[in-house]
């Protein structure tokens, strides 16, 4: 039960840092940023994807027997 309660809380966590991300991405900063560079800046796409990794071994854990 331990263990289901770890992956549960990394599932959690990878989601909110998905959220995190795109609440970061609608920002007034972060759309001047994307208007001169042309691309989100790299802490955003850090939240994207480490969240999405976090995320999906969190339900990986939480599926298998």
């Amino acid at each position: 039960m331990g263990k289901k309660l770890v992956f549960a809380l990394m599932l959690a966590a990878g989601l909110g840092a998905i959220f995190y991300g795109y609440n970061e991405s609608t920002s007034i900063t972060s759309r001047v940023s994307k208007a001169v560079m042309g691309s989100h800046s790299n802490e955003i796409m850090f939240y994207y994807i480490g969240g999405g990794i976090f995320a999906l071994l969190g339900l990986f854990g939480l599926v298998r027997k």
